[in-house]
């Protein structure tokens, strides 16, 4: 402990340092994680440290987020487990200190058994298990400390099924070499059947290379109904989503809640005198709040009887799905009337401030247009010549180089159904091929990566020596641009579109947006009723 006393003194005096008072949690929130849990990267990284560090460590955590002043006592509303949890699954996602030390330790073993020709890793084997391999090491008998950390993340490695040896499979077994397709029987014999129906998604690479060992990628629930999936991406301010996030988690000191923690104070609600004073009763159900959400430009009227301010925000994620910037408004308007709710409720309670309906609506209605402003870009536009207007517009405006042509791509993706659409066009906007392609992929990222990869083939098949390909998909271009290694389920798509590009003379990618994109959308649509690959007639009306 005495060894790493030093990076714990650290953090403290730099949690010390802070103006707590002066931080909202969102503040906390973001110093926690820059600059608390950063501090022992480096160590954790390379030795397992000590039980009794990692429980110091989140002590100060925990005494720093939710200590308001100093020398006063503190309630901890929420566990240190659920702060701990993703955004996505309903916490703030800060990092457990004694989880985070073995995911560093086992990365680092990862490192060294999926590169065992690297030169620091043919020193370790040479050192520590020079007759063996890397999964069947020992500590050995006298060991460094560094070595100790590696074979704490060999732990870490080997408690996973997937990489247990004894219950490796190598893919080249399941696979048809000459057909390039899964080998079913097979398939069928050694997974289960919904195994079976998610490997049948993974899309084989066209060229043959050799098997590697991939890090499992974390399996993730289909429907998330947590806080975190449904506000967690609104445009406002970190304070306002917190105490959204909070009054969603009963962390926020309504009187109920003070009570259930055995703190005497009355349970009734002081506007209104209801017995019990709850998050959903002062933000939607108190005689107050309906007063200020039916008189503010809502027109809101929560549910009669037990409104729930979870539900509530649920109904206001899904209308900003139908209409996008009205949904936003009416989103963005209604926390504030949250946020001003509850400060209003708070002046009542220590300063004996009555305040009204209409000040509450006003306040919010003044802060949600002055934080829209803010947003916004000032609008200024320097005076150009007609020739810089025309070199300035966006690359898929422009048509293409005599003898070339474009590529647009597009996948639907649903549960029971997936799609591509693809589209060539000449240098002066003529359709030469379209087509609609159902075929069973993931994610809508692979099917992104499969139609491009189908198209190439299409395109080279023609004889096309200047190809520009656009898709809407930013983040599959991205990839396809970038040197850095994409995700494991298009990495061998991304890897066949990089060897396909060989066999065109100039070949490029770039994002467009989807309303330009729409006859590629429409074709990957139309697949749905299509039973295989269709090469639509140039002529269709709707092309």
């Amino acid at each position: 402990m005495e060894l790493f006393l030093e990076i714990n003194e650290k953090t403290g005096r730099n949690l010390q340092g802070l103006k707590q008072h002066l931080l909202s949690q969102s503040g906390k929130e973001v110093m926690i994680k820059s600059v608390a849990l950063s501090l022992n990267t480096y160590a954790t990284s390379h030795f397992k440290l000590p039980a009794a560090y990692h429980t110091k460590l989140r002590q100060d955590l925990t005494h720093f987020f939710w200590e308001g002043h100093e020398g006063r006592n503190h309630i901890c509303w929420i566990s240190w487990r659920r702060l701990c949890k993703s955004k996505e699954r309903g916490g703030l996602g800060f990092r457990e200190p004694q989880l985070q030390n073995k995911a560093l330790l086992g990365k680092l073993a990862w490192r060294l058994w999926s590169d065992p020709t690297s030169y620091w890793a043919e020193y370790l084997k040479q050192l520590y298990f020079p007759h063996t391999t890397f999964l069947d090491a020992s500590l050995g008998s006298n060991p460094s400390w560094a070595w100790r950390g590696i074979l704490e993340g060999h732990k870490v490695l080997t408690s996973s099924p997937q990489y247990r040896p004894q219950q490796r499979v190598f893919v080249a077994e399941l696979i048809d070499e000459e057909n390039q397709t899964w080998r079913m029987d097979l398939l069928r014999e050694l997974f289960h059947p919904e195994d079976v129906a998610a490997i049948i998604k993974i899309p084989l690479s066209l060229f043959l290379e050799a098997d590697h060992q991939v890090w499992g990628e974390p399996v993730m629930p289909i429907s998330l109904r947590r806080f975190g999936s449904r506000y967690g991406n609104a445009r406002l301010p970190p304070k306002i989503r917190n105490l959204l996030w909070r009054a969603c988690s009963s962390g926020i000191a309504s009187r109920i809640a003070l009570s259930q923690r055995n703190i005497l104070v009355g349970t009734a609600c002081p506007r209104c005198g209801h017995p019990e004073e709850t998050v959903d009763h002062l933000l939607l159900d108190c005689a107050f709040a309906r007063a200020a959400w039916f008189g503010s430009k809502l027109g809101f009227s929560p549910p009669p009887d037990n409104p729930q301010l979870s539900s509530v925000i649920q109904s206001w994620i899904d209308w900003s799905r139908v209409e996008k910037k009205q949904g936003q408004d009416i989103a963005g308007l209604a926390a504030y009337m949250c946020w001003n709710l509850w400060k209003a409720r708070n002046a009542l309670v220590f300063n004996g401030v009555e305040g009204s309906p209409l000040e509450v609506i006003s306040i919010s209605e003044n802060q949600f247009q002055e934080y829209k402003a803010a947003l916004q870009k000032p609008a200024y536009t320097a005076p150009r010549s007609t020739f810089e207007l025309q070199q300035e517009l966006p690359t898929y405006c422009r048509p293409p180089p005599l003898n070339g042509f474009k590529l647009n791509i597009d996948a639907a993706f649903s549960k029971d159904h997936s799609s591509l659409g693809y589209v060539i066009r000449n240098d002066k906007g003529s359709i030469i091929v379209a087509v609609s392609e159902p075929l069973q992929f993931a994610s809508i990222l692979q099917g992104e990566a499969l139609a491009i990869r189908h198209g190439l083939i299409l395109s080279i098949s023609e004889g096309v020596e200047w190809l520009q390909v656009e898709s809407d998909n930013q983040q599959v271009i991205r990839l396809i641009n970038s040197d850095s290694p994409p995700p494991f389920e298009i990495a061998s798509i991304v890897k066949d579109i990089k060897l396909l590009m060989t066999y065109i003379r100039t070949c490029s990618f770039s994002f467009i947006p989807g309303e330009i994109n729409s006859v590629a959308d429409s074709l990957a649509r139309r697949a749905k009723s299509v039973a295989g690959t269709t090469s639509w007639p140039v002529s269709t009306p709707w092309l």
